[in-house]
């Protein structure tokens, strides 16, 4: 889980004084915030965010696709970052109940891998597909794994490379060009 669920207290420490500043959990019984656009939220989305507040910030509670089977969302993981798939339905059970039993399409791309264990997730692939793929539920999602790292550039004058291209084409990028060109269905943004 990506967002804090407990109480937590601040101190500020000024000169010969400590101020506190009020935990989340008493910010939970504070009015709705009320945005300029009009829009209420509520005011546990100052120290978390959530499925519920991102809803609210954006003004989509509710918003359901009338032809979700129609429709899909792609994310996309680089740098071996992954999708944990035991992770994702802790986030439902939490977030979003309703989606517990659906899951994800996964795509490698240029050998791209998909690592099932929990402690190599890792943070942005897995945080991008709890939150899209939540918003979105039911549209069908998928999570295109890339395998590989970006052309090197050295900090320091003489420093090796010890990175590899993403593709093994000889043209930088031109993977991708071959393997859209060879899926028969393919989100069009990603």
């Amino acid at each position: 889980m990506f967002a804090l669920w407990k109480g937590l207290k601040t101190t500020l420490h000024y000169e010969d004084h400590i101020e506190e500043l009020p935990t989340v959990n008493s910010l939970v019984s504070a009015p709705k915030i009320k945005l300029a656009s009009g829009i209420s939220v509520d005011p546990a989305c100052n120290t978390s965010i959530t499925i519920s507040c991102l809803q609210q910030l954006y003004n989509i509670g509710g918003y359901r696709a009338k032809a979700p089977q129609k429709n899909g969302i792609g994310i996309t993981g680089y740098l071996e970052e992954f999708a944990n798939k035991e992770d994702l339905k802790s986030f439902y059970l939490d977030q979003r109940p309703e989606a517990v039993n659906s899951t994800y399409k996964f795509i490698s791309v240029n050998g791209g891998l998909n690592n099932q264990t929990l402690k190599d997730a890792g943070v942005e692939a897995n945080l991008d597909t709890q939150f899209a793929f939540g918003l979105s539920y039911p549209t069908p999602g998928t999570f295109w794994s890339t395998a590989g790292s970006p052309p090197f550039k050295p900090d320091v004058p003489g420093e090796e490379n010890s990175n590899g291209l993403y593709g093994h084409s000889p043209v930088s990028g031109r993977w991708l060009t071959d393997f859209r060109r060879l899926q028969s269905h393919m989100s069009k943004y990603v």
